[in-house]
């Protein structure tokens, strides 16, 4: 695990600043709880300048904070401050008595095996899946994107709006789908809220989940292609595999 002789300090005060959001910097001379300073710090986080200037003198190696009362996976916000800040983020969930494990992720943490992985939305769900799927088969690195739970439901089209800047475009017709192509599937929903990997001969790999942004009882798996035709909406191809 990262930074694990951290562990034990992030979790006993998480505890002592419940019910706020506490805030830790791992810097190469160690892990500092700093002052949450958002407007509504049961809710989000914020920190000073000073500390963060502090700590990127120091070398600003990770970011922790806690949710209070709200599961371990990454908000909108918390994916998109990894995002701009490009190192490995950290998170656990706390009721006050007890915390979650933390939780790591960003393109410095190390890839979750792509069979025995369980579905947590942000870090190890279908997006995360196909990026990983890309960069341990094809050493190919896809851009990441900020997203939220249920996005579809809030009419945010996540991957018809990224695919193409992610270095894909669009195949007319599913009949030429080819090894490695990405499929989109709309599940109840007008909008993609699925996608995963045709590997050849009729098989997809994909990592589903249930109706729960944390589904500990769900794991890649490798299905017929059939069994989802029904929903595939767009098939999507890699600007690099055009020729091939």
């Amino acid at each position: 695990m990262m930074f694990d002789q951290y562990k034990s300090y992030i979790k006993e005060e998480t505890l002592k600043e419940y019910p706020l959001e506490a805030v830790f910097l791992i810097t190469k001379n160690g892990c500092q709880k700093v002052d949450n300073i958002a407007k509504d710090p049961k809710s989000s986080f914020a920190v000073k300048t000073r500390d963060i200037a502090n700590a990127q003198k120091e070398g600003l190696l990770a970011v922790v904070h806690s949710h209070p009362d709200y599961p371990a996976y990454p908000s909108h916000a918390d994916m998109q401050t990894q995002l701009n800040y490009k190192i490995p983020f950290g998170l656990l969930a706390t009721d006050g008595k007890s915390t979650t494990d933390l939780i790591w992720w960003g393109d410095a943490v190390p890839v979750p095996d792509l069979k025995t992985r369980t579905f947590r939305f942000g870090v190890t769900d279908c997006w995360s899946y196909i990026r990983d799927y890309y960069k341990i088969n094809l050493g190919i690195e896809l851009k990441d994107y900020a997203r939220e739970w249920d996005f579809w439901k809030n009419g945010n089209d996540l991957y018809t709006k990224n695919l193409n800047d992610a270095g894909f475009y669009k195949i007319d017709d599913i009949k030429i789908i080819k090894p490695y192509d990405i499929f989109l599937c709309n599940y109840r929903s007008r909008i993609p809220n699925h996608g995963g990997i045709y590997i050849g001969d009729g098989l997809i790999s994909h990592h589903m989940t249930s109706r729960d942004a944390i589904d500990i009882s769900r794991h890649p798996s490798t299905e017929p292609l059939h069994r989802h035709r029904n929903h595939i909406s767009a098939v999507y191809r890699f600007k690099d595999f055009e020729n091939d």
